[in-house]
């Protein structure tokens, strides 16, 4: 979740939000065995480290007024 702390309404409090990546990949020329620019298993590893950043956290600006309070709320494993 996340909040935009400077803006009235709704979007002030935490509220969900949804991410999509869009990467492209290239090369200068494709795997001679595979035909392809990578694996599957770099996928799943892009996949990975995004999920282990992005799924089920907060995001907090650095200058919200609040910040310490929710950095107090992670140590406490609260969020």
């Amino acid at each position: 979740c996340h909040r935009s702390w400077s803006r009235s309404g709704r979007d002030f409090f935490l509220h969900g939000y949804e991410l999509r990546f869009d990467i492209e990949f290239g090369c200068a020329e494709l795997d001679s065995d595979t035909g392809m620019v990578l694996g599957a298993h770099c996928l799943e590893q892009v996949r990975s480290v995004l999920r282990r950043q992005f799924d089920h956290t907060t995001l907090i600006a650095a200058d919200d007024p609040q910040r310490e309070l929710f950095e107090l709320l992670a140590a406490q494993g609260a969020i």
